[in-house]
Protein backbone atom coordinates (compact mmCIF):
# COMPACT_ATOMS: atom_id res chain seq x y z
CA UNK A 1 0.00 0.00 0.00
CA UNK A 2 2.97 2.32 0.64
CA UNK A 3 4.28 1.78 -3.06
CA UNK A 4 1.48 2.75 -3.93
CA UNK A 5 0.78 5.98 -2.40
CA UNK A 6 4.54 6.92 -3.34
CA UNK A 7 3.77 5.84 -6.74
CA UNK A 8 0.90 8.59 -7.14
CA UNK A 9 2.43 11.16 -5.32
CA UNK A 10 4.99 10.73 -8.13
CA UNK A 11 2.35 10.79 -10.80
CA UNK A 12 0.53 14.07 -9.37
CA UNK A 13 3.84 16.09 -9.31
CA UNK A 14 4.90 15.12 -12.98
CA UNK A 15 1.51 16.02 -14.50
CA UNK A 16 0.82 18.81 -12.11
CA UNK A 17 -2.58 20.23 -10.23
CA UNK A 18 -3.22 22.70 -13.19
CA UNK A 19 -3.59 19.82 -15.78
CA UNK A 20 -5.57 17.27 -13.64
CA UNK A 21 -8.14 20.69 -12.43
CA UNK A 22 -8.25 21.69 -16.18
CA UNK A 23 -7.85 25.45 -17.52
CA UNK A 24 -11.94 26.15 -17.09
CA UNK A 25 -11.23 25.68 -12.99
CA UNK A 26 -8.95 28.21 -12.52
CA UNK A 27 -10.31 31.43 -10.47
CA UNK A 28 -10.56 34.06 -13.38
CA UNK A 29 -7.76 36.95 -12.95
CA UNK A 30 -9.90 40.35 -12.42
CA UNK A 31 -8.19 43.25 -13.15
CA UNK A 32 -8.22 46.12 -11.06
CA UNK A 33 -10.49 49.22 -11.38
CA UNK A 34 -8.84 52.48 -11.10
CA UNK A 35 -11.15 55.00 -8.56
CA UNK A 36 -11.98 58.49 -10.09
CA UNK A 37 -9.54 61.04 -9.69
CA UNK A 38 -10.73 64.53 -8.92
CA UNK A 39 -9.10 67.57 -9.92
CA UNK A 40 -9.98 70.59 -7.90
CA UNK A 41 -9.91 74.20 -9.47
CA UNK A 42 -10.53 76.91 -6.94
CA UNK A 43 -10.14 80.98 -7.00
CA UNK A 44 -10.03 80.31 -3.28
CA UNK A 45 -6.91 80.03 -0.97
CA UNK A 46 -6.99 81.16 2.40
CA UNK A 47 -9.04 79.83 4.73
CA UNK A 48 -11.62 77.61 2.85
CA UNK A 49 -11.80 73.72 4.03
CA UNK A 50 -12.91 71.42 1.20
CA UNK A 51 -15.74 68.89 1.94
CA UNK A 52 -16.42 65.81 -0.08
CA UNK A 53 -19.94 64.08 0.98
CA UNK A 54 -19.81 66.08 4.24
CA UNK A 55 -16.62 64.60 4.95
CA UNK A 56 -13.12 66.88 6.16
CA UNK A 57 -10.67 66.63 3.41
CA UNK A 58 -7.99 68.90 4.68
CA UNK A 59 -7.36 72.52 2.97
CA UNK A 60 -8.88 73.64 -0.09
CA UNK A 61 -5.57 74.26 -2.78
CA UNK A 62 -6.34 75.01 -6.27
CA UNK A 63 -4.77 71.76 -8.29
CA UNK A 64 -5.20 69.16 -5.80
CA UNK A 65 -6.07 66.19 -6.65
CA UNK A 66 -8.83 63.73 -4.55
CA UNK A 67 -9.57 60.40 -4.72
CA UNK A 68 -13.05 59.14 -4.38
CA UNK A 69 -15.43 56.16 -5.15
CA UNK A 70 -17.86 56.10 -8.15
CA UNK A 71 -21.01 57.61 -8.21
CA UNK A 72 -22.39 60.79 -6.81
CA UNK A 73 -20.49 62.72 -4.75
CA UNK A 74 -20.89 66.64 -3.27
CA UNK A 75 -18.11 68.84 -3.49
CA UNK A 76 -18.23 72.04 -1.17
CA UNK A 77 -15.88 74.58 0.27
CA UNK A 78 -16.62 76.02 3.41
CA UNK A 79 -15.65 78.42 5.65
CA UNK A 80 -16.28 77.85 9.45
CA UNK A 81 -20.00 76.70 9.08
CA UNK A 82 -20.62 78.96 5.69
CA UNK A 83 -20.40 76.88 2.45
CA UNK A 84 -18.66 79.25 -0.03
CA UNK A 85 -19.31 76.95 -3.35
CA UNK A 86 -21.39 73.42 -3.95
CA UNK A 87 -20.80 71.79 -6.76
CA UNK A 88 -22.88 68.04 -7.63
CA UNK A 89 -20.90 65.31 -9.42
CA UNK A 90 -21.69 61.81 -10.71
CA UNK A 91 -18.19 60.09 -11.09
CA UNK A 92 -17.44 56.86 -13.18
CA UNK A 93 -14.40 54.25 -12.42
CA UNK A 94 -11.42 55.28 -14.06
CA UNK A 95 -12.26 58.73 -15.52
CA UNK A 96 -10.55 61.69 -14.24
CA UNK A 97 -12.51 64.65 -13.72
CA UNK A 98 -12.43 68.48 -12.84
CA UNK A 99 -14.31 70.19 -10.19
CA UNK A 100 -14.62 74.02 -10.24
CA UNK A 101 -15.53 75.07 -6.75
CA UNK A 102 -15.56 78.98 -7.95
CA UNK A 103 -17.06 81.90 -5.89
CA UNK A 104 -16.43 85.83 -6.25
CA UNK A 105 -13.56 87.24 -3.30
CA UNK A 106 -15.39 87.59 0.27
CA UNK A 107 -13.40 89.30 2.71
CA UNK A 108 -10.40 87.82 3.58
CA UNK A 109 -10.00 85.54 1.06
CA UNK A 110 -7.52 86.26 -2.12
CA UNK A 111 -8.31 84.97 -5.44
CA UNK A 112 -5.87 82.52 -7.60
CA UNK A 113 -4.57 84.94 -10.82
CA UNK A 114 -6.09 83.83 -13.65
CA UNK A 115 -9.35 83.41 -12.76
CA UNK A 116 -12.56 84.64 -13.60
CA UNK A 117 -15.39 86.23 -11.07
CA UNK A 118 -18.58 84.63 -11.15
CA UNK A 119 -20.84 86.10 -13.42
CA UNK A 120 -23.23 88.95 -12.02
CA UNK A 121 -20.32 90.25 -10.25
CA UNK A 122 -20.46 94.58 -10.01
CA UNK A 123 -17.95 95.83 -12.15
CA UNK A 124 -17.31 98.98 -12.05
CA UNK A 125 -19.95 101.70 -14.55
CA UNK A 126 -22.05 99.31 -14.61
CA UNK A 127 -25.97 100.51 -13.43
CA UNK A 128 -27.00 100.25 -9.70
CA UNK A 129 -27.65 97.05 -8.47
CA UNK A 130 -29.73 95.56 -5.42
CA UNK A 131 -28.37 92.79 -3.35
CA UNK A 132 -30.15 89.73 -3.57
CA UNK A 133 -31.95 89.49 0.08
CA UNK A 134 -33.09 86.46 1.62
CA UNK A 135 -35.93 86.74 4.38
CA UNK A 136 -36.69 84.33 7.30
CA UNK A 137 -40.42 83.61 7.81
CA UNK A 138 -41.94 82.67 11.04
CA UNK A 139 -41.45 79.40 12.82
CA UNK A 140 -44.32 77.65 13.46
CA UNK A 141 -44.14 74.44 15.86
CA UNK A 142 -46.07 71.84 15.42
CA UNK A 143 -45.07 69.10 18.04
CA UNK A 144 -42.23 69.37 20.84
CA UNK A 145 -41.61 71.90 23.83
CA UNK A 146 -42.10 75.71 23.34
CA UNK A 147 -38.48 76.72 23.73
CA UNK A 148 -37.55 74.89 20.00
CA UNK A 149 -39.56 77.63 18.61
CA UNK A 150 -37.42 80.47 20.22
CA UNK A 151 -34.10 78.46 19.72
CA UNK A 152 -34.52 77.51 15.70
CA UNK A 153 -35.79 81.34 15.50
CA UNK A 154 -32.52 82.69 17.23
CA UNK A 155 -30.04 80.13 15.26
CA UNK A 156 -31.52 80.96 11.78
CA UNK A 157 -31.66 84.80 11.89
CA UNK A 158 -27.72 84.22 13.17
CA UNK A 159 -27.26 82.21 9.77
CA UNK A 160 -29.08 84.30 6.99
CA UNK A 161 -26.07 85.85 5.86
CA UNK A 162 -24.51 82.44 5.20
CA UNK A 163 -27.78 81.38 3.39
CA UNK A 164 -27.89 84.70 1.29
CA UNK A 165 -24.30 84.38 0.54
CA UNK A 166 -25.12 81.00 -1.13
CA UNK A 167 -28.05 82.44 -3.00
CA UNK A 168 -25.94 84.58 -4.40
CA UNK A 169 -23.68 82.22 -5.81
CA UNK A 170 -26.68 79.92 -6.68
CA UNK A 171 -27.39 82.74 -9.41
CA UNK A 172 -24.87 83.08 -11.11
CA UNK A 173 -25.65 79.46 -13.17
CA UNK A 174 -29.38 79.92 -12.18
CA UNK A 175 -29.84 83.99 -13.06
CA UNK A 176 -33.26 85.53 -11.59
CA UNK A 177 -34.19 82.00 -9.94
CA UNK A 178 -36.64 83.80 -7.23
CA UNK A 179 -39.53 82.33 -4.80
CA UNK A 180 -40.19 80.74 -1.12
CA UNK A 181 -38.74 77.89 -0.40
CA UNK A 182 -40.93 75.65 2.66
CA UNK A 183 -39.31 72.91 5.32
CA UNK A 184 -40.64 70.49 7.28
CA UNK A 185 -38.56 69.91 10.15
CA UNK A 186 -37.82 66.70 12.52
CA UNK A 187 -35.82 67.12 15.50
CA UNK A 188 -34.39 64.34 17.23
CA UNK A 189 -34.56 63.37 21.09
CA UNK A 190 -31.18 64.67 20.78
CA UNK A 191 -31.39 67.91 19.53
CA UNK A 192 -29.98 66.92 16.46
CA UNK A 193 -32.18 67.40 13.12
CA UNK A 194 -33.62 64.19 11.86
CA UNK A 195 -34.67 65.26 8.58
CA UNK A 196 -35.41 68.85 6.98
CA UNK A 197 -37.66 68.11 3.86
CA UNK A 198 -38.88 70.84 1.33
CA UNK A 199 -42.52 70.71 1.36
CA UNK A 200 -42.24 73.69 -1.50
CA UNK A 201 -39.22 75.06 -3.12
CA UNK A 202 -37.68 76.87 -6.15
CA UNK A 203 -34.91 74.95 -7.55
CA UNK A 204 -32.78 72.00 -6.07
CA UNK A 205 -29.28 74.85 -5.29
CA UNK A 206 -31.76 77.28 -4.15
CA UNK A 207 -33.51 74.91 -1.98
CA UNK A 208 -30.16 73.09 -0.64
CA UNK A 209 -29.30 76.94 0.84
CA UNK A 210 -31.73 76.76 3.00
CA UNK A 211 -32.20 72.83 3.97
CA UNK A 212 -28.18 73.21 4.70
CA UNK A 213 -28.60 75.99 7.40
CA UNK A 214 -31.23 74.00 9.03
CA UNK A 215 -29.26 70.68 8.70
CA UNK A 216 -26.74 72.11 11.19
CA UNK A 217 -29.37 73.21 13.71
CA UNK A 218 -28.63 71.76 17.07
CA UNK A 219 -31.26 72.12 20.18
CA UNK A 220 -31.06 71.22 24.00
CA UNK A 221 -32.27 67.08 24.41
CA UNK A 222 -35.84 66.99 24.96
CA UNK A 223 -38.47 64.28 23.25
CA UNK A 224 -37.74 65.52 20.13
CA UNK A 225 -40.13 67.81 18.10
CA UNK A 226 -41.34 69.16 14.61
CA UNK A 227 -41.76 72.14 12.75
CA UNK A 228 -42.31 74.75 9.63
CA UNK A 229 -40.07 77.37 8.35
CA UNK A 230 -39.76 79.60 5.10
CA UNK A 231 -36.96 81.65 3.65
CA UNK A 232 -38.46 84.03 0.84
CA UNK A 233 -35.17 84.43 -1.91
CA UNK A 234 -35.41 87.60 -4.15
CA UNK A 235 -32.91 88.32 -6.80
CA UNK A 236 -30.85 91.77 -7.41
CA UNK A 237 -32.48 94.28 -9.75
CA UNK A 238 -30.45 97.16 -11.50
CA UNK A 239 -31.97 100.32 -10.45
CA UNK A 240 -33.62 102.45 -13.16
CA UNK A 241 -31.14 105.95 -13.72
CA UNK A 242 -32.83 108.77 -14.39
CA UNK A 243 -33.30 110.30 -17.49
CA UNK A 244 -31.68 113.25 -18.50
CA UNK A 245 -32.90 115.66 -20.72
CA UNK A 246 -30.19 116.68 -23.74
CA UNK A 247 -29.29 120.49 -22.81
CA UNK A 248 -31.07 122.75 -25.42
Amino acid sequence: MLRVCLLLLSVLSLVGCDRLLGADDAPPVVAPVAPPQVTIATNLRQGATLYVDGQDRGPLVNGARVTVGPGAHVFEARRDDEILARVERTLESGREAEVRLMTTSPPGAEPVAGTEPLAGAIRPGAAPVTRATVAMGEIVLEEGREAMASEARRALRARVRSIQGCYERALSSRPGARGDVRLLVRVAPTGTVRSAEVVEGVDSEVDACARDAVRRLRFARSDGGRFRTSFSFNPPSVEAAPSVEAAP
